[in-house]
């Protein structure tokens, strides 16, 4: 498992300008959010999605990041230039330490992108089926990220998610 921080210094190819980092409160189902905008990028972060190639990380995107509590993933939600919505991504993880001076997780390698068609798209699935199966993580973990997921996909079926982050994300980003 590798650790990834919130303002994305293990990506040494991505420049970032306006790190923002906000705790949510005791009420929130949030510890906290960090926005980011993307200064400069060496190479474009595209996810193929059903055939079509989509930009999620570029000069001028934003990027917001959600850290629920007691929840084994973090929401990221990218924005392009004019503010819409490319898509969202749950980032399955072990653990969340926000509390550190720079919020990090420890991956799990699988993400499920929700996009703004509503699709539900599994990411590193494969890996982590071969990471199982090579005895690199542990049954225990392979079996969280697999729950995690399951409980990720059913939340987001109906699209309700979707707008409800997005309006969340876009109200973190002052828009």
């Amino acid at each position: 498992m590798k650790k990834e921080y919130a303002d994305f210094s293990e990506n040494k190819g991505i420049t970032i300008n306006n790190f923002i980092r906000k705790d949510m409160g005791e009420d929130s189902l949030y510890a906290g959010v960090c926005t980011l905008n993307i200064e400069k990028v060496e190479t474009q972060k595209i996810v193929s999605i059903n055939g079509s190639d989509r930009i999620f990380i570029d000069v001028g995107y934003k990027i917001v990041k959600l850290y629920p509590k007691k929840e084994n993933y973090i929401i990221i939600s990218y924005f392009n230039n004019n503010y819409e919505l490319v898509g969202i991504c749950f980032d399955i993880v072990k653990t969340i330490n926000y509390e550190a001076k720079m919020p990090y997780t420890e991956d799990l390698m699988l993400d499920i992108i929700l996009t703004d068609k509503k699709e539900i798209v599994f990411v590193n699935e494969n890996e982590l089926n071969e990471s199982f199966k090579n005895k690199k993580i542990k049954t225990e973990d392979y079996n969280l990220a697999k729950r995690t997921a399951d409980k990720i996909v059913n939340r987001c079926r109906t699209g309700e998610q979707l707008e409800e982050i997005r309006q969340i994300s876009l109200k973190c980003i002052g828009q």
